[in-house]
């Protein structure tokens, strides 16, 4: 217990976050990759059953496809794991504790785990088997493709609900870029959702989170000094945004941000 407090203490929160949203894309990628290799099985499919049982190309694509839905199952399981240390939503609930109460969340995902027997599944035919005693007790368990494609919309709608705790009002502006990569199966979404903080959002969605952030209470104005058309003055800037206010009431966005360094502004004449 006192390991597993330590862990829980030592373990850095954007590490823990980062690292978990990027298993969640990294599992969302693999389900995009079933879903392709599946519509190409049944692109080859003929009304001959006895042709296609000997399809050499069917047969691969047959044992393709049915070890990317066992990996799935199994990371979906891993992810309803109650351990400290490892990349799951227990882990996450337990750093945030203070902050926001996540347990209805976690105990909605374990459930639809536990009905459907995802960790069944994964114990007995997939990793950590577990082996019956006598042939007869051999079962097997089916998971159907809809009920992955849910587990994996709880999962994503719960890495979500994380992001909106740790990121603040910007999490669904940059939820909403990531997941529009998703329609591009070969570009390596596991990173983009590992980098989902740093995705370059419209100015126009700017706008929006600093308004947001404002009125949250978000500390996200500082007082530089810098040249100003020459002259030195002091400038209230939004590093992280790329605003510069130029009113108490108003401020102008910059293309490139967020702001690591700026020591002069100059304004047309």
């Amino acid at each position: 217990m006192g390991n597993q407090k330590q862990r829980l203490n030592n373990t850095s929160l954007d590490n823990l976050i980062s690292n978990l949203r990027g298993e969640v894309g990294d599992i969302l990628f693999t389900w995009l990759l079933l879903l392709r290799l599946s519509k190409n099985y049944k692109y080859l499919q003929s009304p001959n059953i006895q042709q296609d049982l000997e399809n050499p190309e069917m047969n691969l694509l047959a044992i393709l496809i049915d070890k990317i839905e066992n990996d799935i199952v199994a990371r979906l399981s891993e992810l309803a794991e109650l351990k400290i240390g490892q990349l799951n939503y227990y882990f996450v609930k337990e750093k945030l504790i203070g902050r926001c109460n996540l347990q209805p969340d976690l105990d909605k995902y374990r459930k639809f785990i536990d009905n459907n027997r995802f960790g069944d599944k994964r114990n007995q035919f997939i990793s950590h088997k577990q082996l019956p005693e006598q042939w007869t007790d051999h079962r097997t368990i089916n998971i159907s493709i809809p009920i992955l494609g849910k587990c994996i919309a709880l999962a994503v709608q719960f890495m979500i609900k994380i992001d909106k705790v740790f990121l603040g009002p910007s999490a669904i502006y940059l939820w909403h870029e990531v997941l529009k990569k998703k329609a591009h199966p070969m570009v390596p979404l596991p990173v983009n959702f590992l980098l989902l903080p740093y995705m370059k959002l419209s100015m126009e969605s700017r706008k929006t989170i600093i308004a947001r952030e404002m009125e949250a209470g978000y500390e996200i104005w500082d007082h530089v000094n810098l040249k100003v058309n020459g002259v030195e003055r002091d400038v209230i800037i939004c590093k992280k945004w790329g605003a510069i206010l130029t009113t108490p009431n108003s401020y102008f966005l910059i293309d490139d941000y967020p702001i690591l360094e700026l020591t002069e502004i100059r304004f047309p004449d």
